[in-house]
C-alpha cells in the first residue's frame, strides 16, 4: 500500500506496467529510467519514493533468483552487502545467468557496475578457458565505444566482471522521444561498426547488440554496454531452443533465430537493422507479435528506406541479406561505403 500510494503521488505509477511477452529467461528488462520524473524527495508516511523504488529493485533481484548468489538481500536492504572489495548498491536486472548491480570500490568510492555470473546456475563448471582468456583481452584493451572493463575476478562460486558505469541515455531512449537526424544516424552508424570492426579484429563479436544495449557516454558517443556474451552456456543448450522476448526479435538475425551458427556477420545485421531504425524512425521488421517479427526475418523480404532513392538503401540491403555469405563481410567494408557516400 505504501508503495502504490507513493507511486500514484508522484505520476511514476503509469509508467511501472507490464508489456506483453516483455518478461523471458533469457532478458529481464528494466522500466527506462528516463519514464519515471522524480521529484526531490515524495514522502508518503514516512516512506521516499527513491527509497521505495530502491527497494522494489531487491524485490525484483528475489523474483530473479537472487537468493542463489554470494551476499544477503538483508544485506543489501541495509546497503551493506559487500562483494570482493565493492559495495553493492542497486540491483540492475539480469540477462541470461548474469545478474547486474550498480556498486562503489571500498577502497576509492568509485561507481561501477558489477556483473555477476553464478555457478550453481551451471552446476559449479568451472568458466571455460575461452571466456577467460576472452576477458582479458577485454580488461587489456579500450575503445571509445566499448563500456570499460576494468577487472575481472574468478572466485569459488561465482564469476565476477567489473565494468564502467555509464549514466547516460540509451539509444532507445533516443530513438522513441526525438529520433535521429540523417547526419546523427550515420554518424552513430560509424561508431557502431568502429566498435564492431575493433572486437572482430580482436577474435570477438557482439552477439546481442540493440539499441536497449548503446548508451550515450556523452551528448554524441555511443558505448557498447553488452557484447561478447560473457555468460557461461547453459550444459546440454542448444540454439534451437532459444526464446526472444519482442525488442530482442526486433534486431535478430535469421541464422539465430533458426540456430544455425552466427560469427561477425550476425553482429553486421544487427547493425544494419539498427541503422534501417535510426533512418526509417522503425525497424525492418515489426509485426504485431514476437512471432510475427522472427517470421519475417527469417522468410520476408528485404525492406528499402520509405525514399526509394536514398543513398544508404544499397548498404542496408547488403546487410540485411538473410544468407550470411551474401552479405558485407567486414565492418571496415560497410564504414568505406558510407564514408564514400557522404565524403566523412
Amino acid at each position: 500500500a505504501h508503495i502504490c500510494s507513493a507511486l500514484e503521488k508522484s505520476g511514476a505509477y503509469s509508467a511501472l506496467t507490464v508489456e506483453d511477452d516483455m518478461f523471458h529467461d533469457s532478458d529481464i528488462e528494466d522500466t527506462d529510467e528516463d519514464e519515471i520524473t522524480l521529484s526531490a524527495e515524495v514522502e508518503e508516511e514516512g516512506v521516499s519514493l527513491n527509497s521505495t523504488l530502491h527497494q522494489m529493485s531487491h524485490a525484483k533481484a528475489l523474483l530473479h533468483g537472487y537468493e542463489d548468489l554470494p551476499f544477503d538481500i538483508r544485506d543489501m536492504l541495509a546497503s551493506k552487502a559487500q562483494l570482493d572489495g565493492y559495495l553493492i548498491d542497486t540491483y540492475l536486472g539480469k540477462r541470461d545467468d548474469v545478474f547486474s548491480f550498480s556498486a562503489r570500490k571500498i577502497a576509492d568510492n568509485e561507481p561501477c557496475v558489477l556483473k555477476l555470473i553464478d555457478r550453481s546456475s551451471i552446476q559449479g563448471r568451472e568458466p571455460p578457458e575461452s571466456l577467460l582468456r576472452d576477458l582479458q583481452t577485454l580488461v587489456s584493451i579500450k575503445h571509445d565505444n566499448l563500456v570499460h572493463r576494468h577487472d575481472f575476478k574468478a572466485g569459488q562460486d561465482y564469476l565476477l566482471i567489473i565494468e564502467e558505469l555509464i549514466q547516460g541515455k540509451k539509444l532507445s531512449t533516443r530513438l522513441k522521444k526525438i529520433g535521429t537526424t540523417e547526419e546523427q544516424a550515420v554518424k552513430y552508424m560509424l561508431q557502431i561498426l568502429s566498435g564492431l570492426k575493433f572486437l572482430h579484429d580482436h577474435g570477438m563479436y557482439a552477439g546481442a547488440l540493440s539499441p536497449d544495449n548503446l548508451l550515450f557516454r556523452d551528448e554524441n558517443t555511443l558505448v557498447f554496454t553488452h557484447f561478447n556474451n560473457c555468460y557461461y552456456p547453459k550444459q546440454g543448450s542448444e540454439s534451437t531452443g532459444l526464446k526472444f522476448n519482442y525488442q530482442e526479435a526486433l534486431y535478430m538475425p535469421p541464422e539465430v533465430i533458426q540456430g544455425r551458427k552466427s560469427d561477425h556477420r550476425s553482429d553486421l545485421y544487427i547493425a544494419g537493422t539498427i541503422f534501417y531504425h535510426m533512418l526509417a524512425g522503425n525497424p525492418p521488421y515489426h509485426g504485431s507479435t514476437t512471432q510475427d517479427v522472427i517470421t519475417e526475418h527469417v522468410a520476408s523480404p528485404v525492406p528499402t528506406l520509405p525514399q526509394h532513392n536514398h543513398p544508404m538503401n544499397m548498404l542496408i540491403t547488403r546487410l540485411l541479406m538473410k544468407t550470411p555469405s551474401q552479405r558485407i563481410q567486414t565492418a571496415e567494408e560497410a564504414m568505406s561505403s558510407i564514408r564514400g557516400r557522404y565524403k566523412l
